[in-house]
């Protein structure tokens, strides 16, 4: 008792942590509440009276009129963000053993970077939901439970390390409110729920409580914080302003420039929340991330905008510039023709137009006719010239009509003579000398021989009527308009139209000064950012009509709203119920719509992450990258097949076709598909159906040498089920050292005597007995009857005691669980269509969504048109 209050060193050799002891009061008073414990469980808890005194071990409120909230430590959310960077970081050996008995604690931080101007002041200040006085009341109403039920539990199995003096991962039960509303403590209720129901906690060490009272606890706790009344609860929620990731930049310069260069692949890469990297919350700007928009904009406008120079044609010819064929020798000054032969000028028109051609050409005379040059243009003859002096240059010059294409210009020596005995020797030997070729044109660009990027941004050019500034000005409002997605302010569209008139005056062209002008709104926040107009008030409030068609088109096609969007949005009917319906099925069958697939399916199943897949190549050989993308491939098309033909949902699970080439195809033992091309096939006589079958799904969930029926599970659990098992406890040993002790027991055998522990056993029954079904699909996808010499047992349990066996049962029973299956894809895809993490308040909007869906056969345009319909994507509300 002497170190009591001091610092000491960790006995265990293998921890080493410096711990700090308790001091003597602190002991004396865990005795004390240890005691009382002892002797209140023997008799039920009575809620005194406010007004009578009580001791710190009975449950009232206190006398003062508002007690402090208890300090909640931070919780993981779901195992995604987990996944997404946001853990602890790695633990001592001594922080090892003592997390066996401390709760999870979340400590990721998520920034945005702004640009220019104060982006802050559109960030959410807090989380918190808004409840009305009606449910306010009817959460009243459950209180008096509250009291003599959970609290009490709380008291005498959690206290002992969860209190002001012993408050393991911050946790404090000591000083709950009887009248505390859980619901503004979600997040911290909604894991002590968990945590009590799998059995998690109390550790094993502790003192359990019985089934019976763990189970009733649990079941008020869940009823409380998970199945609450939406009634008076109407909180949109708030998004973040949210930066354009890497797919959106590049589909919304496409659409906005009508050039597709795929800029973003100097990007860095976009960080992930929630499973996606659209959410505005870790969308964050670096500064290699500024200095790459900076390049790109360049780029884009130079692709976008030609200038008129470069499609003229001014150059000249000489010498060695020459293609020579014949008699004929080039020297720097002109090319000389002894005797037959030419010279070729090969150039490019990149625009129709009149050309002008000079040829300048001399000549030694001999014999009875004057040396003659013959000139063709592509091999059509022009003309043939006489030169008539001796060794004096001529000029032959013309203009003629040139097509847009590869030219060549031929300049001949046609009439060789030589006569050695002729009387003059300066007149016996007639040659010809090419001085120089020179070609100009065309005399005037015309309008078509500008890109249609080009026709579809510079809308006016100046002219006798129009001055450059005004020609400008037409340009510039209707692309910034167009980039900024809304309609620009003139206080906005004057500070671009400066930076061109600056152009001007260092006497850049007009299509340069335009170029210039548009790069600064390319990087613009306005444009790299879907910046949304705050609410004036703290409630909810709908979404203007830009920035709802923006919300659509970013949900939908990942880029920038078009033409139809941007028309109803100026005529304010955008938001009607009717308008949204028909908006969403005309996009959904635009070619666009694709990124929906691209986009979502990828991160929403995890497919992405097959690219940074390596399993063991001794026993995968045929495993690649080729192999992956058609495993990628196959799921999306299944999807894309289901929103083309707007089939039910559950068609996912239970899909009894696929589609395949001929690589994957023999994977899955079909012989009857060729070449790389996919196509549809049945799957009726093999034992697969829907994703959970496909390969890239089954490789995603093993490790590179074995199957693994826990994360198997863990995957259904988290996207076909809507239930997140929370994270393993850090001190589970490895299944590898179970393996090694008992190397004679099946694959199954050795799993069950691993988790034998009872902290584990609890999770592991949830994920488990799913996995087990899909033991027949060995670490890539192929079906197998047995494995390390045992048969495969494939029989499992799904959480509610349901026995399957083998993966078709188990995807039977999933289908017929579509409200199940659509709640998570409505989760997912609401995560995705907002761009932000979902709120205890969400799951109103969830229900409502399941509902719609249900009542129209589950069809997946349904749960589609209901997630733009529902407060969540229409209204905004600024969080306080």
């Amino acid at each position: 008792m002497d170190r009591a209050g001091q610092t000491a060193q960790c006995p265990n050799s293998d921890c080493g942590a410096k711990l700090k002891l308790p001091t003597l009061e602190q002991i004396e008073a865990k005795l004390k509440m240890k005691a009382l414990n002892k002797e209140s469980s023997s008799q039920p808890p009575v809620k005194p009276s406010k007004q009578t005194p009580v001791a710190k071990k009975q449950y009232t409120k206190p006398v003062r009129t508002k007690r402090p909230a208890p300090e909640f430590a931070p919780l993981p959310k779901t195992r995604r963000e987990l996944r997404s960077g946001k853990q602890s970081a790695t633990k001592t050996k001594g922080q090892k053993k003592s997390a066996r008995r401390l709760w999870p604690i979340a400590v990721g931080i998520a920034g945005v970077v702004v640009l220019a101007f104060a982006v802050s002041s559109f960030l959410p200040s807090g989380s918190t939901g808004d409840v009305s006085p009606g449910s306010t009341r009817i959460f009243a109403e459950q209180q008096n439970e509250f009291s003599t039920k959970v609290i009490p539990f709380l008291e005498k199995y959690c206290i002992d390390c969860h209190s002001s003096d012993f408050s393991e991962g911050g946790v404090k039960f000591d000083q709950l409110d009887p009248d505390t509303n859980l619901l503004e403590n979600h997040e911290f209720w909604h894991h002590a729920y968990l945590q009590i129901s799998l059995g998690a906690m109390p550790p094993s060490d502790a003192e359990a409580p019985p089934q019976a009272e763990r189970e009733a606890v649990a079941k008020w706790l869940d009823g409380a914080v998970n199945h609450f009344d939406c009634q008076g609860i109407s909180n949109p929620g708030h998004v973040t302003v949210h930066r354009l990731n890497r797919s959106e930049y590049d589909n919304t310069i496409r659409d906005l420039l009508g050039v597709n260069l795929e800029l973003s692949k100097n990007f860095p890469t976009d960080d992930v929340g929630y499973g996606f990297d659209n959410i505005g919350d870790v969308l964050t700007i670096s500064p290699i991330l500024m200095e790459r928009y900076l390049s790109a904009a360049e780029t884009a406008t130079s692709a976008a905008i030609a200038l008129p120079e470069s499609f003229i044609v001014d150059r000249k010819w000489t010498g060695n510039d020459f293609v020579i064929s014949g008699s004929g020798s080039a020297n720097s000054n002109e090319v000389g023709f002894p005797s037959r032969g030419s010279a070729k000028a090969r150039f490019k028109a990149t625009a129709a137009g009149k050309y002008e051609f000079s040829v300048v050409v001399a000549a030694t005379q001999a014999g009875d006719e004057l040396a003659k040059c013959k000139i063709s243009l592509d091999n059509s003859k022009i003309e043939s010239h006489e030169i008539p002096e001796h060794r004096k240059y001529k000029t032959i010059a013309w203009s003629q009509d040139v097509k847009k294409g590869d030219h060549e210009l031929d300049v001949a020596f046609e009439n060789d003579f030589y006569d050695p005995d002729a009387e003059d020797p300066k007149r016996r030997d007639r040659n010809m000398y090419l001085k120089y070729v020179e070609i100009i044109g065309p005399e005037k660009v015309p309008d078509s021989a500008y890109p249609a990027s080009h026709r579809m941004i510079v809308t006016a050019t100046p002219s006798d009527k129009l001055a450059p500034e005004q020609a400008a000005l037409q340009v510039m409002k209707k692309f910034t308009d167009r980039a900024f997605r809304r309609p620009v302010t003139d206080q906005e569209l004057t500070r671009y139209l400066k930076i061109f008139e600056l152009a001007q005056s260092r006497n850049e062209t007009y299509e340069r000064s335009l170029q210039i002008a548009i790069q600064a709104v390319l990087v613009s926040p306005e444009f790299l950012f879907r910046i949304e107009n705050k609410p004036d008030s703290k409630n909810a409030v709908a979404v203007e009509n830009f920035a709802l068609a923006s919300r659509i088109s970013y949900f939908l096609w990942s880029s920038m709203p078009d033409e139809e969007l941007f028309e109803l949005a100026k005529s304010g009917k955008l938001n009607q119920d009717e308008v949204l319906t028909k908006q969403v099925k005309r996009m959904l069958l635009d070619p666009k719509a694709k990124a929906l697939t691209e986009n979502f399916v990828g991160q929403w199943l995890g497919l992405r992450q097959l690219n940074e897949l390596s399993p063991d190549p001794d026993m995968f050989p045929e495993f690649n990258k080729e192999l992956v993308r058609d495993m990628q491939q196959e799921t999306e098309l299944l999807f894309a097949n289901i929103l083309e033909r707007d089939l039910s949902l559950t068609e996912l699970l239970t899909a009894d076709y696929t589609f395949v080439n001929e690589k994957l195809a023999k994977l899955y033992g079909i012989d009857s598909v060729k070449g790389s091309k996919f196509q549809q096939v049945s799957l009726k006589e093999k034992p697969r159906r829907g994703l959970i079958s496909h390969a890239g799904i089954l490789t995603l969930t093993s490790f590179p040498n074995r199957t693994s029926p826990v994360k198997r599970g863990e995957w259904v659990l988290e996207n076909i089920l809507a239930q997140d098992p929370p994270p393993a406890p850090p001190s589970v040993p490895s299944l590898e050292e179970t393996q090694a002790s008992n190397p004679n027991l099946s694959f199954r055998e050795q799993l069950v005597l691993h988790q034998k522990d009872p902290i584990c056993s609890s999770c592991h029954k949830l994920m488990d007995g799913i996995g087990f079904g899909l033991q027949n699909y060995d670490a890539i996808g192929r079906w197998r009857e047995e494995e390390g010499g045992h048969p495969i047992d494939s029989r499992g349990d799904l959480p509610d005691g349901k026995s399957f066996n083998g993966p078709l049962e188990l995807i039977k029973i999933l289908g017929q669980r579509p409200d199940e299956f659509t709640r998570c894809l409505s989760e997912k895809m609401l995560t995705y269509a907002l761009g932000r993490g979902l709120q205890w308040y969400d799951r109103c909007t969830i229900d409502d969504i399941i509902m719609a869906t249900r009542n129209d056969e589950y069809r997946i345009s349904r749960l589609i048109v209901e997630i733009v319909k529902s407060p969540a994507f229409r209204k905004q509300q600024v969080s306080h």
